[in-house]
């Protein structure tokens, strides 16, 4: 999910919500793998994308 939130830069912030999620949602489980490498990069890129998205918001806004 957040490696979709990187080429679609009108839906990323919202793809890269739910890639957050299933991140947090994978590492919360009870199970031996919780913490596998997918949910490491999946839950770090969702969450790159969320900020540069706040980035872009910020900037928009203040006219740059």
């Amino acid at each position: 999910m957040s490696l979709l939130s990187w080429p679609i830069p009108a839906g990323g912030a919202a793809v890269a919500v739910v890639a957050v999620g299933f991140g947090v949602l994978s590492m919360s489980t009870q199970t031996q793998y919780r913490v596998d490498w997918t949910a490491v990069v999946g839950l770090s890129i969702g969450l790159l994308q969320l900020l540069l998205s706040l980035m872009l918001l910020v900037m928009t806004t203040n006219g740059h």
